[in-house]
């Protein structure tokens, strides 16, 4: 068995670094690039506008994906700690209203179970950011609505698990985006990396309860 083999722990804090590297090169690089492009995508509206609406659209959509990638591939870990259900609650109801339209809210559930969970928080609010990008990509593919829409949020606990349970609006559905689909696998992934999970009901096909399971303190 060679040297190399022997000792990993070494090596691989030497590929974690390097990777921490690429990723904050990269992040810097993208980042200057698309600054660029949004330069030139306002000239362009400027003198054609219909295409210059076309590519800051575009543009848009790009900078989202990348992000999306960015999170998932450099996900944070942090020390997972224990938190009172109650904690965690509170932390998704600020996230989802503080990035929802004005329109849309979060009903806090009627009771919220006195268990403690342990969770990591910086992956918790990746999860939180990611779920709340998926919800505002499912909220803008929807039929609009007037006035106040709801989000029905439900706590519950067994003997392992606390869960939350989401309830959408009648009218809401989930969009065929790509987008869609890479926001909800960094969510999925930040709550699967502290023993948790992200699930969704697939009734009648309609896709409008998620759930969120997070282990209790053991």
């Amino acid at each position: 068995m060679s040297p190399t083999l022997q000792r990993p722990g070494p090596v691989e804090a030497e590929v974690a670094a390097l990777a921490r590297t690429v990723t904050d090169s990269a992040s810097h690089l993208v980042g200057n690039l698309l600054q660029r492009l949004r330069a030139l995508a306002e000239e362009a509206q400027r003198s054609a506008p219909t295409s210059g609406q076309q590519l800051a659209e575009t543009l848009t959509r790009l900078e989202d994906t990348l992000r999306a990638l960015f999170d998932f591939w450099d996900l944070p870990e942090g020390h997972s700690e224990p938190y009172a259900a109650l904690e965690v609650l509170q932390s998704f109801i600020a996230a989802l209203r503080g990035s929802l339209p004005a329109n849309v809210d979060c009903r806090r559930p009627r009771s919220c179970p006195e268990v403690t969970v342990t969770v990591d928080p910086q992956r918790l609010s990746v999860a939180w950011r990611a779920l709340c990008r998926v919800l505002l990509l499912t909220h803008q593919s929807s039929t609009p609505l007037g006035g106040l829409v709801e989000l029905a949020l439900e706590a519950t606990a067994d003997q392992r698990h606390l869960w939350l349970a989401l309830a959408l609006p009648d009218c809401w559905r989930v969009p065929h985006l790509s987008e869609w689909e890479l926001w909800w696998a960094v969510a999925s992934k930040a709550l699967l990396g502290q023993g948790g999970q992200l699930t969704r009901d697939h009734a009648q096909g309609r896709d409008r309860m998620w759930r969120i399971q997070l282990p209790i303190q053991s």
